[in-house]
């Protein structure tokens, strides 16, 4: 690896969710140097941790993009339990306006490179087969809301390359409990009410 290399640091949010977990671990294995923002600060693998707390439209950046050449943004918010807030506003908070701030913020400061990881709930989840052409018209306030900041990426910057992913339910070593529950349902030798 050469000392140019070194010099490149990357800004992932959701660093100590499942996904950010790995990849700050891989990161760290691999000696590359991310700034890591999470809600508080964490030890995460020997990388600068950032504790931005809960993340919306008037979330400061600043010191959380210092130094960085990209961005992988991971966070955002899948579920809304048991809150005052409605879904709608919930979910566009944290999913849509976060997202167009650390957008705009990264723009502002020159980063060259935005990775989002958004979601196949984009789609029309009516249709049985997807591709890049596939229609988005989601079918839940998520949906809608991962779309609306997809749009916000696209419009940042005519000077920052950008790479939306849209994943499906991801799973791995260390995936969460509401999985783990999943898989023991699927094992029981009863039919499941799912469609």
């Amino acid at each position: 690896m050469s000392n140019s290399d070194l010099s490149f640091r990357t800004l992932v949010t959701g660093a100590d969710g499942f996904i950010g977990h790995h990849l700050v671990t891989e990161m760290a294995k691999r000696g590359l140097p991310a700034n890591c923002a999470t809600r508080r600060v964490k030890h995460l693998q020997g990388q600068r941790s950032i504790g931005v707390g809960d993340i919306g439209a008037h979330t400061d950046w600043s010191e959380s993009l210092e130094n960085c050449q990209a961005v992988v943004h991971l966070a955002g918010r899948a579920h809304v339990l048991n809150e005052e807030k409605s879904a709608h506003s919930a979910f566009e908070q944290v999913n849509a306006e976060a997202t167009k701030s650390l957008v705009r913020q990264a723009a502002q400061r020159g980063i060259k490179r935005f990775l989002f990881v958004s979601t196949i709930a984009v789609f029309d989840p009516s249709l049985s087969r997807l591709d890049a052409q596939s229609a988005t018209t989601p079918g839940t306030e998520y949906g809608r809301s991962k779309l609306l900041a997809e749009q916000y990426v696209r419009d940042a910057s005519a000077d920052m390359a950008h790479t939306i992913l849209r994943v499906p339910l991801v799973y791995g070593p260390g995936v969460g409990a509401r999985f783990l529950q999943l898989l023991k349902l699927a094992s029981l030798p009863v039919p499941l009410p799912f469609g």
